[in-house]
């Protein structure tokens, strides 16, 4: 029996976030919003309250940690995750903001604080119940859950720290020569002709 191989949450959303780098090129998807803002001036949000802010941006932080290379936090995953909201359609906005009411509520009500004054323990275990359908109190724990991971993929893999630190994309880079497929049974090959006796 072959040894079963083990993956990190970290080498798990590496090859999510490898998947989520390939539409960049899309130009109908959404790009990293992360602009240079003048001095002076702090990041606003565009659609999510400031609390609600701290809230998404400590659980994409639990998705993603900071290790070696920068957290979701560091990459500004929050700004991106309230970019994306802003622009996308109203039933999308509003599907959300329910969820985030929900989480919200559920957090204080279990725990007491919000979600982002909790230790990264008792932070884990409130996601871990809600990854599981199973486990979820409700559906609507579940599918918060579900779109904050996907939100926090999509968004830390657009980013700066996503792509170039943790990807290594080195973008902007053209190769001089390209030899093509060097298997020798490859190099002499010609379309099949068809047979004219066959009918």
């Amino acid at each position: 029996m072959a040894a079963r191989q083990t993956v990190s949450r970290r080498e798990a959303l590496h090859l999510l976030g490898a998947a989520a780098a390939l539409p960049l090129l899309d130009p109908g998807r959404l790009h990293h919003p992360l602009a240079a803002v003048p001095v002076g001036q702090a990041w606003q949000p565009r659609f999510l309250n400031r609390d609600d802010i701290e809230t998404v941006a400590a659980v994409a932080e639990r998705i993603i940690p900071r290790t070696e290379t920068p957290g979701a936090r560091d990459a500004g995953v929050h700004e991106y995750i309230d970019f994306a909201l802003d622009r996308g359609d109203a039933e999308g906005r509003d599907r959300f903001a329910g969820l985030l009411r929900w989480f919200d509520r559920y957090v204080r009500e279990s725990h007491d604080p919000a979600f982002a004054d909790l230790p990264g323990g008792q932070q884990d275990s409130v996601l871990t119940e809600l990854a599981d359908p199973a486990s979820a109190p409700a559906p609507e724990g579940h599918a918060f859950f579900l779109g904050m991971k996907e939100l926090t993929i999509e968004g830390y893999y657009r980013s700066e720290a996503g792509m170039f630190e943790e990807l290594g994309f080195a973008g902007n880079t053209f190769l001089t020569e390209f030899d093509g497929c060097t298997h020798p049974e490859h190099l002499g090959w010609r379309p099949a002709r068809p047979d004219p006796g066959a009918e």
